[in-house]
């Protein structure tokens, strides 16, 4: 969602993007293409995910987190300042 702002992340899609999570830890991205994740506790106890893939050859890492606000759908923050997200 709000994939359209003005690209200040290149690591993240700036095109509508489906994100898919397998149980045993791969995923796959129209934008980030097949790779693995990692979920675990980050600083003040959200829950951080890695997204691991391939970009120009070689291993590429994107950090972020999990949103899960009452009342709202569960999310996967790609940039919180431009509301960038994948939504569940």
């Amino acid at each position: 969602m709000n994939y359209n702002q003005t690209i200040c992340y290149v690591e993240a899609p700036h095109i509508a993007d489906t994100l898919i999570l397998f149980e045993e830890g791969r995923f796959e991205s129209g934008f980030y293409g097949k790779g693995s994740y990692e979920i675990g506790i980050g600083i003040g106890f959200e829950t951080r995910i890695d997204l691991k893939y391939n970009e120009f050859g070689k291993g590429a890492i994107n950090s972020t987190y999990f949103e899960n606000k009452i009342f709202h759908k569960p999310k996967i923050i790609l940039n919180a300042d431009t509301n960038h997200y994948y939504e569940k």
